[in-house]
């Protein structure tokens, strides 16, 4: 599958299908951060990791992370995207998306608190929590988008 004028970073999983996709604008010149990626991909997080390049006066080194987390990851998951979070950070700037399976409706969750730590030691920011899967008896947030706290939203959707 192809979007004109992106590029796509993909890692897909070994078996029982899916993984994480993500496209970005091509005039934006992602760069995918492929060692990286797959080191943590062996360790056991869906992730993809590019770089952007910006002019330094804006922000310099902008690093998108599209991940995925199973609801039924094991608590170690989370002990070892704060690693990669940790690694990131030496480089730039993040901006986190992806499919967390952390309920953001719900802050006082175990899960959601492990998440939210993480995202505070990413220097990073959640404009709104709002529900991304919504049935007849529940609605929750699943899905994010944390960008560096130092930038400005202009529009937030999930």
């Amino acid at each position: 599958m192809t979007l004109k004028n992106y590029q796509c970073n993909r890692q897909d999983r070994n078996a029982s299908g899916g993984g994480v996709l993500t496209y970005i604008r091509k005039e934006l010149h992602p760069e995918p951060y492929y060692e990286l990626q797959l080191d943590f991909n062996k360790r056991g997080l869906e992730v993809t990791i590019d770089l952007i390049k910006t002019a330094k006066q804006l922000s310099g080194l902008i690093i998108i992370i599209g991940v995925y987390r199973p609801p039924n990851a094991k608590q170690e998951w989370f002990n070892l995207f704060s690693q990669l979070i940790s690694v990131l950070l030496l480089h730039g700037n993040l901006i986190l998306l992806g499919d967390l399976n952390c309920n953001m409706l719900q802050e006082n969750a175990y899960n959601t608190k492990k998440l939210l730590n993480i995202v505070e030691h990413g220097q990073l920011k959640i404009a709104q929590a709002s529900p991304t899967r919504i049935t007849s008896d529940s609605a929750s947030c699943l899905d994010l988008i944390a960008i560096n706290r130092n930038f400005s939203f202009l529009t937030y959707r999930v």
